[in-house]
């Protein structure tokens, strides 16, 4: 094992090298290692794997790692996946998992975090992110956009990203929409993680065919 390898290892806490292991296997690609960018915030990414790219989040302004995800032998999408580790309480406080289109753009996110806030969000939940528009394309009127400029501006701002559609509700039997991450043991967080992954990488691959699905 290389030595960096034996840091990395060394410094993370165990719930991190267990995920580690798991993205290995899931995303097949041996070469995936997840640590800090930036040492000592508890922020866990993705720091190398096949083909591994550096990203400023839009939202958040952290430097992320993402990679490569190909799908239906033909279509490839990024993946970014952020876990926040509280050093304090040794639990995972917040996991994101983010996919790109092949531009490098947003279009969904799976996000499981403690409500810290007086409005009780849906735990866990999709976000969806609408893709901006490039003015500078043949398809935009350079006129157009001029002329109507404040609802040029408008149709950019992304305010569907800031619903939070849940995905564990149990609305059938009590209306419940949250699940606690905090009360959560490991190995659920990692399954979760694991469910996220399959599944969004079944519909993206449905979306090109449905025959490898």
């Amino acid at each position: 094992m290389l030595d960096y390898q034996r840091l990395f290892l060394m410094a993370n806490p165990s719930i991190i090298g267990h995920l580690q292991s798991r993205l290995k296997r899931t995303l097949d690609d041996k070469s995936i290692l997840i640590g800090e960018l930036e040492r000592g915030t508890g922020n866990y990414t993705i720091v190398s794997c096949l083909r591994f790219r550096h990203l400023i989040d839009d939202e958040t302004k952290r430097n992320i790692g993402i990679l490569p995800i190909r799908v239906a032998d033909a279509a490839d999408y990024w993946l970014s996946l952020s876990v926040n580790f509280d050093v304090i309480i040794k639990k995972i406080n917040h996991v994101s998992i983010t996919f790109f289109d092949d531009a490098r753009s947003k279009i969904f996110r799976a996000d499981w975090s403690n409500n810290e806030s007086s409005i009780v969000h849906a735990q866990p939940h999709w976000h969806v992110h609408n893709r901006t528009p490039d003015f500078s394309s043949p398809l935009w009127d350079p006129e157009a956009v001029k002329i109507f400029s404040s609802e040029a501006a408008e149709s950019v701002k992304d305010k569907i990203k800031n619903i939070h559609f849940t995905m564990a509700a149990s609305w059938n039997s009590k209306l419940n929409h949250v699940e606690s991450l905090a009360d959560s043991e490991d190995s659920k967080v990692l399954k979760w993680i694991d469910g996220v992954l399959v599944y969004s990488k079944q519909q993206l691959t449905y979306l090109h065919d449905k025959t490898k699905v």
